[in-house]
């Protein structure tokens, strides 16, 4: 969940520079808007969100297969939000073709970025 917070500063001209920059480097900060004495907007800095989200992953609904334990579920969220949801219906367990399963490597690509809030 996320919060807007709004904060004012009266501050002279030379002190503005050190002011940005303690403020930009809080690093929760995302728009910086400089007014003058009459109130008129002068300039607006935007400070774009990072390319980099928590992703975590939960496992659940533990089974035994041959004797070890192994998730039949998990979901994962980036950035608190929901983003994928397995549901595994089997284990295959040192099958006795396992070198031709690595011959041809499958590759997967996520064909979306996940969408921060």
């Amino acid at each position: 969940m996320s919060s807007t917070f709004n904060e004012s500063f009266t501050i002279k001209g030379e002190q503005l520079l050190k002011k940005i920059k303690e403020l930009i480097e809080e690093g929760n900060v995302r728009k910086i808007t400089i007014h003058d004495k009459a109130g008129k907007e002068v300039m607006t800095f935007k400070r774009m969100a990072p390319e980099t989200a928590e992703f975590q992953v939960v496992f659940s609904d533990y089974r035994s297969v041959n004797g070890v334990q192994l998730p039949f579920h998990w979901v994962q969220t980036v950035a608190s939000v929901l983003d994928e949801t397995f549901d595994v219906t089997s284990y295959e367990i040192n099958p006795a073709n396992i070198a031709e399963k690595f011959l041809q490597p499958k590759q997967m690509m996520r064909m979306k970025k996940p969408e921060i809030q």
